[in-house]
């Protein structure tokens, strides 16, 4: 049920301009929401749109545990009857408050589940999802027996991370003595709780995305990326994901992965977005890498609207509002939708002259031309990001071809 006479507590730190939450939310909700934010999130906004709020407030450090109790703290003070969030990092922060305050929602044991990626792993195998072998890794001896052990490479990556970031892939004995080298300059403590190793998994890597409610899945649907996210880091590539053809028989098989994988978790009462990342081996058999109780990042979200009408981040925040949301009913793309983000190169930006001659794509530049860009820091990073769509998996797969032919010459 929606409750529009109640004050909601909204954390997030996305800019207005990119993600314009006074138009998701609408007069009611934005007339009654208290938001959390920091000052780089509202430059550029007008007058206008800040006064739609009922209040606002901005943290200088955003990250930071003082936030949560700043947060805490305008929740007592508006009498909130509900949390919000919009990002990743703030998912277990919004549960933790629901739980001290003995409001709706997402629980802690729901969101730690679905952020913290040794207890994830951990759940998901004692339920008998396909998952690689995992370690927690507490200090260098963790690391050392885990790789006699795995007798291959293994991914180390921070337990409550996202975007790839601080992700290594250990080949080889000096990809081992550099990762202990970079303890000094981590930004992830190199502290007991804060890491995890597990084995390198080879296959084809793939995301699945939609809605899910109580254990199920609502509705989702597959994409298969162009390549591993922790290595588009690593070798600064272009990344990009294509929807699945239905008769791939990896569609049905990620799409059973998904509503398995979602059912192991502890569930949330309303509606929300999740993205799952996994593999498809050799063999044809998938394996979990992880999964998110949010929508995918970067242009994962417009494809899944272009597709299926449904806007998964703006569909999340209104469910946890109590609105009730609209379930896509096409069992499949209408158009298909892929996706291309494309890295910096560390020189000055000097992207292809005049408009993009490939049909059916939407091309958005983050840097203007002759800018300095630098290589890609995370998943997320691009100078530009395109959105195409196409009639059939097939027809969309050569207009990546022709996009990035395009692009590079």
């Amino acid at each position: 049920m929606s409750n529009p006479d109640g004050k909601v507590l909204l954390l997030s730190r996305q800019p207005l301009r990119s993600r314009p939450l006074q138009q998701w939310l609408g007069l009611k909700h934005s007339a009654n929401t208290v938001l959390l934010t920091t000052a780089a999130a509202l430059q550029g906004v007008e007058e206008e749109v800040l006064h739609s709020f009922a209040h606002i407030e901005t943290v200088e450090h955003y990250q930071s545990w003082a936030t949560e109790l700043r947060a805490e703290q305008l929740a007592r003070k508006f009498h909130v009857e509900r949390v919000a969030s919009t990002s990743e990092m703030d998912v277990l922060r919004a549960a933790r408050l629901r739980e001290r305050l003995g409001l709706p929602g997402q629980s802690v044991p729901s969101a730690i589940a679905y952020r913290d990626k040794l207890l994830m792993r951990q759940l998901l195998q004692k339920a008998g999802v396909p998952i690689p072998a995992f370690s927690a890794l507490d200090n260098p001896s963790d690391l050392l027996s885990f790789i006699e052990r795995a007798n291959g490479p293994v991914v180390v990556k921070p337990r409550l991370g996202f975007a790839s970031a601080a992700v290594s892939i250990l080949r080889e004995e000096w990809d081992v003595t550099e990762f202990l080298n970079t303890e000094q300059s981590s930004s992830v403590p190199f502290l007991p709780g804060q890491w995890m190793v597990e084995e390198y998994v080879s296959g084809l890597f793939h995301h699945v995305d939609g809605l899910m409610r109580d254990g199920e899945v609502l509705h989702c649907y597959p994409s298969r990326y162009s390549g591993g996210l922790a290595e588009r880091v690593r070798q600064n590539k272009h990344l990009g994901s294509l929807m699945l053809d239905p008769v791939d028989s990896a569609a049905a098989t990620l799409s059973a992965l998904a509503a398995q994988t979602v059912a192991a978790l502890p569930s949330a009462p309303e509606a929300l977005a999740f993205h799952l990342e996994a593999w498809i081996r050799p063999d044809g058999s998938a394996i979990v890498c992880e999964i998110a109780s949010r929508a995918g990042g970067g242009p994962i979200v417009q494809g899944y609207q272009k597709s299926f009408g449904v806007q998964l981040a703006h569909a999340g925040l209104l469910s946890q509002y109590g609105d009730q949301i609209d379930i896509p009913a096409a069992p499949t793309p209408q158009p298909y939708t892929g996706w291309l983000m494309f890295s910096g190169t560390g020189e000055v930006f000097d992207p292809p002259p005049g408009d993009c001659p490939v049909p059916g794509v939407e091309l958005k530049l983050s840097v203007e031309r002759g800018e300095q860009t630098a290589v890609a820091s995370d998943s997320s990073s691009a100078v530009a990001t395109a959105v195409l769509s196409a009639d059939s998996h097939a027809e969309l797969a050569n207009r990546m071809v022709e996009l990035e032919r395009w692009w590079e010459n």
